[in-house]
């Protein structure tokens, strides 16, 4: 009898939780996150697929030591729960800390997920550690305040609620300064935060493109099934990264998004600054007015086009330019050319246009030969990874690499898009050749 209800018993959990009998699945947060960073997915799979705690476990860990240190102690905090039958899904810095893990010792898991994971490292951090990114921020506030005097008063229509709302948020104060003074403020608080608290001087090296740990990452082959979900989020990338690292909102439902505010607003910041520049413009004209007052409005109105400019543009491929989704890629061309020999170009009347110098017929042959030219190209990204870098796990299938459009760095963590896609893949939407039924939980 006891028997037979230990078999009912067993039988009923392998119901309700079919995927227990197979895999668990480990989340592992990215660079200064934790436990709490990939909630929403933990909860989205507990709420529809059933899964307990003990099938999706979130993972806490220190990643302020660098790739190769931090997955050390990703390593200790898996040593009794990882198994070569599990799967990892890894944030952000968590992939390169995850297939570090993997290289130190294989037994902790059998199958990645990356999630906006920077394999190939991060240009945001070279651009850190060189300072150039430093003085990108010192270039927004002279570009993005020019034609204004310290003492202006600032009145941005969408912008001015959004600019109170995150200056309290991170001044503890509803009153807002002069714009000058808050770009100031806000830019010198972007940069410690980021130098300071996100990124150690030991992660933000690790994380170079050309560091050790990146470089030995580059030629290390896991050679276990493998997917690369990639944020290719739309323009303006990196603002609406920003716009979602500014929203509370832990998870974000069926079609909506969490970066349309902060975009609004640099759109009004932007307008603002181009209807000032026409004011001036326009009464740069009046004839009524003596030449020197319109030559007043005139530098006044040049001034203020540079800031018109930088907003509707400039900015977000500086941003671009810093996170390395703007660079500047070798480009191969072939052109036709006219090849002579000996004898020279000769000049030979030309009765409707006068003298013209053309090749004699009997020496010239048309010859194809190719050059090289150095052009800049923008990348898709999610505002903070380029898509190669994103993707950048070697011996990964072509099948397994898999865009979130429209979601970006931040959003990931967070975005329907992400559920989506994970629920596709445990349902075997995406097999990796090496175990074609890894993935597949359903």
């Amino acid at each position: 009898m006891n028997i037979r209800i230990l078999t009912t018993i067993a039988l009923l959990l392998l119901i309700l939780y079919p995927a227990m009998a197979q895999e668990k699945v480990h989340l592992v947060h990215g660079m200064g996150g934790g436990q709490a960073d990939l909630l929403a997915i933990d909860e989205y799979f507990e709420s529809h697929w059933n899964f307990s705690e003990l099938f999706m476990k979130r993972h806490g860990y220190d990643t302020h030591k660098g790739v190769a240190n931090s997955s050390t102690l990703l390593m200790d905090e898996l040593s009794d729960k990882g198994s070569r039958n599990h799967i990892l899904i890894a944030h952000s810095m968590g992939g390169p800390n995850a297939r570090w893990t993997h290289k130190l010792n294989p037994n902790y898991f059998g199958g990645i997920i990356s999630l906006c994971s920077p394999h190939g490292g991060a240009t945001i951090a070279n651009n850190l550690k060189s300072g150039d990114f430093e003085d990108f921020l010192t270039e927004v506030g002279i570009k993005g305040t020019s034609g204004l005097q310290h003492t202006t008063e600032f009145r941005a229509y969408a912008f001015i609620d959004w600019a109170l709302e995150v200056y309290g948020y991170f001044f503890g104060t509803k009153s807002l300064p002069d714009f000058k003074t808050t770009l100031s403020s806000t830019l010198d608080l972007v940069l410690k935060k980021v130098k300071a608290i996100v990124l150690s001087d030991e992660t933000e090296a690790s994380l170079t493109t050309n560091s050790p740990d990146m470089n030995t990452l580059r030629s290390y082959n896991m050679n276990i099934p493998m997917i690369a979900l990639w944020g290719n989020e739309n323009y303006p990338t990196t603002l609406r990264m920003i716009g979602s690292q500014l929203t509370n909102d832990y998870m974000v439902g069926l079609g909506e998004t969490t970066d349309e505010q902060i975009v609004d607003a640099f759109d009004g910041l932007h307008d603002w600054f181009n209807d000032e520049y026409n004011v001036k413009l326009a009464w740069s004209t009046k004839w009524y007015l003596p030449w020197f007052t319109k030559n007043a409005y005139a530098r006044s109105a040049a001034d203020l086009k540079v800031a018109v400019d930088f907003w509707g543009g400039e900015f977000q491929d500086g941003l671009n330019l810093m996170t390395g989704a703007k660079r500047k890629v070798l480009q191969y061309y072939t052109k036709q050319e006219l090849l002579c020999g000996a004898t020279q170009l000769k000049k030979v009347p030309n009765i409707d246009d006068g003298d013209d110098w053309i090749p004699p017929n009997s020496d010239c042959i048309y010859v194809t030969r190719t050059y090289s030219r150095y052009v800049w190209v923008t990348t898709a990204s999610d505002g903070l990874i380029p898509k190669d870098s994103q993707i950048a796990m070697p011996g990964i299938n072509s099948n397994c690499i898999v865009p979130l459009d429209g979601v970006n760095h931040q959003e990931a963590k967070k975005s329907w898009k992400t559920v989506i896609a994970l629920d596709g893949i445990f349902r075997g939407s995406h097999s990796d050749p090496r175990n074609k039924y890894f993935f597949k939980l359903d």
